[in-house]
């Protein structure tokens, strides 16, 4: 990971810390794979109080929830920043992403499974197919078995989530 950082171009604007206490972290993070790889490992540490079996589905839904907001709403542009604060609290710990797309209507997302019935993974992988775009579709549906509560703005470019702890 050291290696691929180093090489990467421009490794080190990546990643902006907006705000950095211990309960509450903002960054500013450029959308590129290996920046959400980066981010993701930081927070495992940020992480560290939090039980194994939480902690790795947390990051899972965080490592999701990251690179759907660099896909679709900043399209891998490097240039083109999402923000991502991590709070927490005594009996939660909240995710907040922000990214600079214009958003989408969770209404239309036949790309996506709507549930994990034979019947809708077949039809979203078939759209999907048709559409020529890549397999998947399937990680919101893990994001929310693992978040206690989602909340979308209503433009649907910023998303909260939400995991009660005791």
């Amino acid at each position: 990971m050291t290696a691929s950082a180093l090489a990467a171009e421009n490794w080190d604007h990546a990643i902006q810390v907006v705000s950095g206490s211990a309960h509450w972290l903002t960054l500013r993070v450029s959308s590129h794979l290996l920046t959400a790889d980066r981010v993701v490992r930081f927070m495992t540490e940020l992480q560290s109080g939090v039980p194994d079996e939480t902690r790795d589905l947390l990051l899972a839904a965080f490592r999701e929830l990251l690179v759907n907001a660099m896909e679709h709403g900043a399209g891998f542009d490097k240039d083109k920043v999402v923000e991502v604060t991590a709070a927490r609290t005594s009996r939660a710990i909240v995710y907040h992403f922000k990214d600079p797309g214009a958003g989408f209507d969770r209404r239309d997302l036949a790309q996506a499974a709507a549930s994990s019935s034979r019947e809708a993974v077949i039809a979203a992988t078939m759209h999907r197919a048709e559409a020529g775009m890549r397999p998947g579709g399937f990680g919101m549906l893990i994001v929310n078995r693992i978040a206690d509560e989602l909340a979308y703005n209503e433009a649907g470019n910023e998303v909260i989530l939400i995991k009660h702890v005791s």
